[in-house]
């Protein structure tokens, strides 16, 4: 009887570590579903903490050091691409642009902040607003739906993309596609073909960028 006792009593502890084990994997699952879904919400980038990141380098009085990119496409895009305006990184990060707290999310006199940010792009950048222009850099999602970017960044170089590095506010252009046209490149320069916008652009009021492209097309090299 006591031998019998003793299995019954081990089967039953046997079981319950079973469930327990069951409800502890059921719970890991759950808890990486939740954090995959949390991730998959999120942007892929964020131009607006990348802005608010200028702000701490602008205390820390960092130097301004132009660094022009190399652009394989710069003397041929002319060719290439004749309805477009040729743009590169060279000229769009060429001057110092100094990020205040008032531009991140301004309290107050708005439109005096969005004309000194204006104010601090050269005349012969802005004459390029409003106009259809061909720039090359390295593609940042932000937005995707599957295989595609809907919402992306064109930065100057690949240290933002591949190391985390926080390029500054004229280093990137925000883009704007539609439907299927612009599948989602990493590592390697890209040409983006659209219309330019120069100026503050805002996410929820908060300043995400001073330059803006509406993209026609995106041109991968690779294919």
């Amino acid at each position: 009887m006591k031998g019998q006792r003793k299995q019954r009593l081990q089967k039953a502890e046997a079981q319950e570590a079973r469930w327990a084990m069951r409800l502890l994997l059921a719970g890991l699952a759950l808890v990486g579903l939740i954090a995959w879904a949390g991730i998959a919400m999120q942007p892929m980038a964020s131009p607006t903490r990348m802005v608010a990141a200028q702000v701490v380098h602008e205390r820390r009085s960092v130097p301004f050091k132009a660094i022009p990119m190399q652009n394989a496409f710069t003397d041929s895009t002319s060719k290439k691409y004749p309805d477009y305006l040729p743009l590169t990184f060279a000229n769009l990060s060429s001057f110092p642009f100094s990020v205040t707290e008032d531009m991140i999310e301004p309290k107050s006199d708005s439109a005096g902040v969005a004309s000194n940010t204006l104010q601090q792009i050269p005349q012969s950048i802005r004459s390029f607003s409003g106009k259809k222009i061909a720039v090359t850099g390295f593609m940042l999602p932000v937005r995707t739906e599957g295989n595609f970017a809907t919402e992306f960044l064109i930065l100057k170089d690949r240290s933002a993309c591949c190391y985390g590095l926080t390029p500054r506010v004229n280093e990137w252009i925000i883009v704007h596609a539609k439907g299927r046209s612009a599948e989602s490149v990493l590592d390697v320069p890209v040409t983006a073909l659209g219309t330019f916008h120069v100026g503050e652009q805002r996410e929820n009021g908060a300043l995400a960028a001073i330059y803006e492209l509406d993209c026609d097309r995106l041109i991968n090299p690779d294919k």
